[in-house]
């Protein structure tokens, strides 16, 4: 169940807030789930990770409450360019949260419930356009808390920023970017062997979509990934992400006849 509504101030500003009730019932992978994790580690004397299933998982609960405000501006510094910003703050209590527990020394991982535990965040976005040029960066801050044993749950992601920019060129028929992002260390967790260090992982791309000719029907897209060639780990995993990678995209964007 749930209940929103927004206000709109003017024109280009308004504010909004949300309140749910929430019911997660426990998947299948959580209560069963088996098999290796990840790999040990001879030279820290870390034994492999095993999952061990957890048939016994309550169904999770939440109450959550949201609220922030949106702002568009347009024909700021040229004709039809536009600043759009959103700030968006939650703040949910779960019982029967399900959380991942990881024993490093034990070589275990196990889905567990919970009592109660408290989480917060922050969503804040700014990006600009023209007709030929976009740039935005956002930014996501999660905190997760245990009030019964007054400790960080594990599983909170990092605070993260994203930036976004690019061109676009021959009539917007082709868009070429680069996308960003950059994760802090992540350190607010149970046992030091459960952090995860900070990252910065660039990409760059070019999308070509005619409007003419015999492939207007067709859009491609060429992204390099991870160019620098990186080597980072996301939080909550435990095997590094893949290095540099080069992935074409076709789309159709026609219609049956």
């Amino acid at each position: 169940a749930s209940v929103s509504a927004q206000l709109d101030v003017t024109d280009f500003f308004s504010v909004y807030g949300s309140f749910a009730e929430g019911f997660n019932a426990p998947r299948l992978l959580d209560l069963y789930i088996t098999g290796l994790h990840f790999p040990g580690s001879p030279v820290a004397m870390l034994p492999d990770n095993f999952f061990v299933p957890n048939p016994a998982l309550e169904p999770e609960r939440t109450e959550s409450f949201e609220g922030g405000v949106k702002l568009g501006l347009s024909d700021l510094l040229s004709e039809n360019d536009g600043l759009r910003f959103e700030l968006a703050m939650f703040d949910m209590n779960a019982e029967d949260f399900i959380a991942r527990e990881v024993d490093v020394g034990a070589g275990t991982t196990t889905f567990r419930n919970l009592d109660r535990v408290d989480i917060t965040g922050v969503e804040a976005l700014a990006r600009y356009e023209t007709r030929s040029f976009f740039g935005g960066i956002s930014f996501g801050r999660v905190r997760m808390d245990d009030l019964v044993d007054e400790e960080p749950v594990d599983d909170a992601p990092a605070d993260t920023w994203v930036l976004d920019a690019g061109l676009r060129l021959a009539d917007r028929q082709l868009t070429i970017g680069y996308r960003g992002q950059f994760a802090n260390d992540q350190d607010r967790v149970t046992d030091e062997e459960l952090a995860t260090p900070g990252y910065g992982v660039s990409d760059v791309y070019a999308q070509v979509a005619p409007r003419t000719g015999p492939f207007r029907a067709f859009e491609l897209g060429v992204f390099a990934e991870n160019v620098f060639d990186k080597t980072y780990r996301r939080h909550g995993s435990f095997i590094p992400a893949l290095g540099r990678a080069l992935r074409v995209q076709v789309a159709w964007r026609g219609g049956w006849r």
